[in-house]
């Protein structure tokens, strides 16, 4: 509970901070550690500009989020989402200038975010040197270890239509297995020692499925 009321106060505080940076007219440095020039939205209020970085970043967090389902209440799985982002375009040149070379084909950010995490698919692999990770890592193993429990065996038709979609690891087996909890959900998941993708469609499964095979 005192944890809690803390972390609170620390949101409070820093949305306090960003307020009068905003009213400042100050140019704003965002989650990403990105500097973004202050602009005024229709109700005259000072905002943060957004860019096509910046919408690309954010989409990025909102990936790594539903992989590794995270909920938008859990703020501490939310900032660490956001650290992992700010961290991957921080180390990795490669990145950068992907994200450059997207800017410049004038694409989709939404598309850009899909492209560039297809390509980096450890990126949703949380640092174990994190202390939030880890606890987030813990919960995850906790899920993965309840999915695997209810596996269940595909039907003829999902498994052909996981092989003709191209959805199978190296040797031609279907990379997309089947869980079904007590309440029958049914959940189709992908995995490798690295990362894990959970969803409740079939066509959805198939479609991260690129993401964690590179990863592995």
């Amino acid at each position: 509970m005192a944890n809690s009321a803390l972390f609170t106060r620390a949101m409070n505080l820093r949305k306090l901070i960003k307020e009068a940076v905003l009213q400042a007219g100050e140019p704003y440095i965002d989650q990403f550690g990105d500097v973004r020039e202050v602009t005024k939205n229709s109700f005259g209020w000072n905002m943060p500009k957004e860019t096509f970085e910046s919408r690309v970043k954010s989409h990025l967090v909102d990936i790594i989020m539903e992989e590794n389902q995270i909920s938008e209440k859990n703020f501490n799985g939310v900032e660490q989402a956001q650290r992992e982002v700010r961290r991957f375009f921080e180390h990795s040149d490669t990145a950068r200038a992907a994200l450059s070379e997207l800017k410049e084909q004038h694409v989709r950010y939404k598309y850009a975010a899909e492209s560039i995490y297809r390509q980096w698919g450890t990126l949703n692999k949380l640092h174990d040197d994190d202390g939030l990770a880890s606890r987030l890592n813990e919960e995850n193993k906790s899920k993965e270890s309840k999915l695997k429990d209810n596996k269940v065996k595909l039907t003829d038709e999902e498994r052909t239509k996981i092989i003709t979609s191209g959805a199978t690891w190296d040797d031609g087996k279907p990379g997309i297995w089947k869980s079904v909890d007590d309440k029958g959900v049914v959940h189709y998941c992908s995995n490798t020692h690295r990362a894990m993708a959970v969803s409740t469609t079939l066509d959805a499964a198939i479609k991260k499925f690129p993401a964690i095979k590179s990863s592995s």
